[in-house]
């Protein structure tokens, strides 16, 4: 990242790497958005250096050695991300404690996921489900589905109710 006051919106497009080096790395840049990105196979999926009020958002950070490196960071916030990586989901070197409530970790349970984080995250309340699963099978991630009990790989959506055709009540009554 080469700015300050960006946002990146990946369209949940994948950013894979061989195990090595970082897939982003924001350094010395303030008010950066992250978002809509999955980022896997890195020894760091995202390294934060120096970097303050940034925001990581709905992002599926998964097989990296560590998913999330900050240091010498404030004000950054984690939601809605889907973190579950070897060593640690994230590793704050830095004083200040990162807010990173309503993601989810791999787990729901408290002391698996405190296993994977090092130094001050606050992650309470988690996510019970992981937002990137496909509960219906029709290639579209639960985050984004429409209708994520039926499948529906269309997404077509009638009335424009944000309900996919296939699990609108309306549709059938009228």
């Amino acid at each position: 990242v080469q700015a300050d006051s960006l946002t990146i919106n990946c369209n949940f497009h994948k950013i894979q790497g061989d195990g090595k080096g970082s897939g982003v790395t924001i350094n010395n840049h303030n008010n950066v958005v992250l978002k809509n990105c999955i980022i896997e196979n890195f020894d760091r999926g995202i390294s934060i250096d120096e970097s303050d009020f940034s925001s990581l958002q709905s992002n599926l950070i998964v097989n990296n050695s560590i998913g999330i490196f900050a240091d010498v960071t404030s004000g950054l916030n984690l939601s809605s991300n889907s973190l579950n990586n070897k060593v640690f989901n994230v590793n704050n070197l830095g004083n200040e404690e990162i807010k990173a409530k309503s993601n989810f970790w791999g787990s729901t349970d408290v002391a698996v996921i405190n296993t994977k984080i090092n130094g001050g995250v606050n992650f309470v309340p988690c996510l019970t489900e992981d937002p990137f699963n496909d509960t219906d099978n029709d290639g579209i991630i639960d985050l984004i589905d429409n209708c994520k009990s039926d499948i529906n790989p269309d997404q077509a959506d009638t009335d424009n109710d944000g309900k996919g055709n296939v699990c609108d009540i309306n549709l059938f009554l009228n």
